[in-house]
């Protein structure tokens, strides 16, 4: 790959990094903490492309005019100079005399094979072939190219947050390892009556808090749904789901609870669409996340609104 197209590709990566720290999209990727850091690496990106192209640009225009040939019009000394070497050169190798060619420097030896013909060793102990260097030269070029498919994607594709499909291919993957030998990791419930809860804080909750802070209050949580089909001993089932993230979209893990409702609620989870995003208000069934069922709490569902899609979908 040529230097100018690697600049030029430094400067489209680091730009793609400002526009999603710019427009906010960022947070599809990563969590908000880390926005001074993506930005900041964009800038520095896009000011190396940059001061690369200026010096570039100011390196060809400083440079002399090469000139070829010599004063004369049918350049005849230069023609003799070089006829006069390949009759010294050819000379002393019809001899088999040690000779050293004055135009390159090379010596040969008096079997007449010079020097600059001797393949390159390799780290094999064999010897590098033409080919070889090519093949290595290709393999550079291609992986200097692999810089466009995040420009492309970010600029043109732009992947949307996780969702649904990241859930259900998760399997049993949860955010709870193992049980705490108290209660005294969690604090108070959210004021209010109906107290706004993230679905991880309810997970973590019905599984862990032994003081049942949660049994017959009534809460609200905030996801996106998931339908699942019915597969094995497992019938089908309706989920308001979220994607928790540590640091970014490669370490996520999905957080869900599994709904009953009937009635109006159950006709409002009827329109919407999977990955639909909607408030959910109810109860939490006690004892309902077991390791048998993956720690998926059920929640009796009194309320559904249909709400857009916040313009940070995970939780932290």
């Amino acid at each position: 790959m040529r230097r100018e197209t690697q600049n030029v590709l430094l400067v489209l990566l680091g730009g793609a990094l400002v526009k999603i720290s710019w427009d906010g999209t960022y947070l599809r990727y990563v969590r908000p903490s880390l926005l001074p850091l993506l930005l900041g690496a964009g800038l520095v990106i896009v000011a190396i492309g940059v001061i690369a192209i200026v010096f570039d640009i100011w390196g060809h225009r400083s440079e002399p005019a090469q000139t070829t040939g010599s004063n004369d019009v049918d350049g005849e000394p230069d023609r003799r100079a070089r006829a006069a070497s390949a009759e010294v050169v050819t000379q002393d190798a019809s001899t088999g005399a040690l000779v050293a060619d004055s135009a390159t420097g090379v010596s040969a030896a008096s079997s007449g094979a010079s020097a600059s013909t001797r393949p390159e060793p390799t780290a094999s102990g064999g010897a590098a072939t033409s080919g070889e260097h090519a093949e290595e030269h290709a393999h550079r070029g291609r992986s200097s190219w692999m810089l466009m498919l995040p420009v492309l994607a970010i600029l043109m594709i732009a992947p949307p947050a996780l969702g649904s499909d990241s859930v259900q291919r998760a399997g049993d993957r949860s955010v709870v390892s193992e049980r705490p030998p108290s209660s005294g990791l969690f604090g108070p419930l959210p004021e209010g009556e109906i107290p706004e809860m993230q679905i991880t804080d309810v997970v973590m909750r019905t599984v862990w808090d032994a003081g049942g802070a949660l049994e017959g209050r009534r809460i609200s949580v905030t996801g996106f749904l998931v339908r699942e089909e019915a597969s094995g001993d497992s019938g089908a089932a309706v989920h308001v789901a979220r994607i928790r993230i540590m640091c970014c979209a490669a370490d996520a893990l999905p957080v869900k609870l599994r709904l009953t409702s009937d009635g109006a609620p159950a006709a409002a989870l009827d329109t919407i669409a999977v990955d639909g995003w909607m408030q959910v208000v109810g109860e939490v069934v006690p004892g309902s996340a077991t390791e048998a069922n993956g720690n998926v709490p059920e929640f009796l569902v009194s309320e559904v609104t249909p709400i857009e899609a916040p313009a940070d979908q995970y939780e932290y």
